[in-house]
């Protein structure tokens, strides 16, 4: 993944990583080695198994080696956050993810800025200018089909088979069209999908609409995850509670 990232600025990566006891992500020097330290407990339980999450994060990280922050004396400011904000949106765009998922890890971090981070909102529109340079402005995601006034509805939870899920996308309650053009475009794969609503389910990072094919046991939803990923290639497999 690293490797991906760095080809698209043409660089060779130079830097270790690897889990270490500390809040979230850091990119760090100790001695000469450029280094890349993360809480697999924290990337666990905030991105999800989402690997646009996680090129976003690395992206971040990697870039505040690449700007020259980890020379400057003083740690994390607002002004060199918001610069490495912006390389991790320009990396999904390269690699071509959509604006949504390179927002998704930034809509999770605090509202509220600090004296060393920006406020929520101006992480989000520093992720978006440099998803833009990457792309052009191409949302990079399929039409929405044309379709009735009657979208699809999120599904009650009662009205699933089982609590396991294969998550084949996950969208803001404000995206519902997105969300649908998802659900569509899998359904006329062959997949049976549905919408639930996130909010329904204690295992799941509220506020979202997740497209998912639902599966009575562990089991069953890794069977349903290889087909899934033929159309999906980052779904992964979540308890809903």
């Amino acid at each position: 993944m690293v490797a991906d990232i760095m080809s698209t600025v043409g660089l060779v990566p130079r830097f270790e990583i690897f889990a270490a006891n500390v809040p979230n992500a850091a990119a760090v020097i100790e001695g000469q080695q450029r280094l890349i330290v993360y809480s697999e407990s924290w990337i666990q339980n905030t991105a999800d198994n989402n690997r646009w999450a996680a090129i976003a994060l690395l992206g971040h990280e990697i870039a505040h080696h690449l700007n020259g922050h980890t020379l400057e004396a003083g740690g994390s400011r607002p002004p060199t956050e918001l610069e490495a904000d912006r390389f991790a949106g320009f990396v999904v765009g390269k690699l071509g993810g959509n604006l949504q998922e390179a927002q998704w890890l930034f809509n999770r971090l605090p509202r509220h800025g600090s004296e060393t981070h920006p406020p929520r909102s101006a992480r989000l529109e520093a992720v978006a200018v440099g998803w833009r340079d990457a792309t052009g402005g191409s949302m990079n995601t399929p039409p929405a089909p044309e379709t009735s006034q009657d979208s699809p509805s999120p599904a009650p939870s009662d009205t699933l088979v089982g609590d396991w899920f294969v998550v084949a996308g996950s969208f803001p309650h404000s995206s519902t069209s997105e969300a649908n053009a998802r659900l569509a475009q899998l359904r006329q794969s062959g997949l049976n999908v549905n919408l639930v609503d996130t909010d329904d389910y204690a295992q799941f990072t509220n506020g979202l609409l997740s497209v998912v094919v639902a599966s009575d046991s562990r089991r069953r939803a890794f069977e349903e995850l290889e087909k899934v990923k033929r159309h999906v290639p980052d779904a992964y497999v979540k308890k809903g509670n």
